[in-house]
């Protein structure tokens, strides 16, 4: 290793120190911020010192570890550490819950141990000895009754590793080239469609939509309402022009102290109104203090939504290629009031450089699979110009997860 780099190790561990220190007496969302940092700093003390020989075996091995993890979402292991701990269990203790709770029908308690190996090794739980195993706190987030970290996995493992293989072939005869409409790129090449994938989605049976639906809650970072001081920011009515998920519509409401508008396609509209009835609201009305529209966002905005204090997308324009994303913001436009409105743009921002695995990977998955792209802060600004709009704030966050955008009419 360089003098260089062993500075840069001195520097790195330096400020995980400083971060270790600074977590103590520290509100929830702000000890997560930082508990991300000091993974980054980790990582990045990963790098300077790992051999490129073992860096290349580890790239090598991470379909392993995805194999192993789904293995074990259909064995019930993840279920079985949460619910005996503090209790550690063996092998065949894990056998014996996964035969008698799921189909499988043989497992033996040497396939549990060597296939736990791999997930204690990324941290999924945690190995007391060989063969015997307890659950942390990413055992328990797996184990949730919201099953959306499994869901995450399991979306993933069906119906996107398979196109990522494929794409090796798609780009070396097609050109090294991402695609930029939402009906032609490698995943609907692999799957013979011509179709957008979200459309895909809609035509799978009910359990896949089920799936999407419970792993979309599991991709988003620290919110933005919970590390930027709202003080007078919502007073109004505030459109959420689609994107968003229930418990953050919730708690949208408490901040407004007045109403949000939901604006979306009615399939979308009737999933929400089922979601809020699974909250304890009436599937007829919804969640109270939100009204539900039936709306295409590519459309001119609804009469009752016109001249509204805030517009709000969230994790909308990711999905869309740069022309799609400019009709939909004009549409916008033409409904704000001069001098009075705002957009609020919720996404996670791409930096210039120094992208963590989220959002370059990201990037990639909605390059590969819609057509569309994570944007950095100018590719923003140049979205919202083409519209006869102007970023007038940004609010990036601390962990570099959900950012907000805010912007107002030219």
């Amino acid at each position: 290793m360089s003098t260089a780099s062993l500075k840069e190790v001195e520097v790195q561990l330096a400020n995980l120190q400083a971060l270790v220190a600074k977590a103590q007496d520290n509100r929830a969302s702000e000890l997560e911020s930082q508990c991300v940092h000091a993974a980054r700093i980790a990582q990045q003390l990963r790098n300077i010192t790992k051999p490129p020989g073992e860096i290349a075996h580890e790239i090598t091995m991470m379909p392993y570890i995805t194999t192993a993890t789904r293995l074990a979402i259909d064995l019930g292991i993840f279920k079985s550490l949460s619910a005996a701990c503090p209790k550690h269990q063996t092998s065949q203790d894990l056998a014996d819950y996964a035969l008698a709770n799921t189909d499988a029908k043989a497992v033996s308690p040497d396939f549990i141990a060597r296939t736990m190996r791999l997930l204690t090794l990324y941290g999924l739980a945690i190995e007391s000895d060989y063969g015997t195993h307890v659950a942390n706190s990413t055992t328990h987030a797996f184990a949730a009754p919201d099953e959306a970290m499994q869901s995450l996995v399991v979306h993933f493992f069906e119906f996107y590793n398979p196109a990522l293989e494929h794409s090796v072939s798609y780009f070396a005869e097609q050109g090294y080239v991402f695609p930029t409409e939402d009906s032609v790129g490698p995943f609907q090449s692999f799957w013979q469609v011509d179709i957008p994938t979200y459309e895909f989605w809609l035509r799978q049976p009910p359990v896949v939509l089920e799936r999407l639906n419970k792993f979309m809650k599991a991709v988003h970072s620290v919110a933005w309402y919970e590390w930027i001081d709202v003080g007078e920011m919502f007073k109004k009515r505030i459109e959420e022009v689609g994107g968003g998920h229930d418990k953050e519509r919730l708690l949208l409401v408490d901040l407004v102290k007045g109403r949000i508008a939901l604006e979306e396609r009615p399939p979308v509209i009737k999933d929400a109104l089922a979601a809020a009835a699974g909250l304890g609201y009436s599937e007829k009305t919804g969640m109270a203090g939100v009204d539900y529209v039936a709306h295409n966002f590519l459309e001119l905005q609804p009469t009752e939504t016109q001249g509204s204090l805030y517009y709000y997308l969230s994790y909308v324009l990711h999905n869309w290629n740069d022309e799609t994303s400019i009709r939909l913001l004009k549409q916008v436009a033409k409904a704000v009031r001069p001098g009075y409105s705002r957009l609020l743009i919720n996404e996670r921002v791409l930096q210039p450089t120094g992208n963590d695995l989220q959002k370059s990977g990201l990037d990639f998955h909605m390059a590969f699979s819609h057509g569309s792209k994570e944007r950095t802060l100018a590719e923003y600004g140049e979205l919202v110009k083409a519209a006869g709009m102007e970023v007038i704030k940004y609010h990036r966050s601390p962990d570099d997860g959900q950012d907000l955008v805010e912007c107002a009419l030219s």
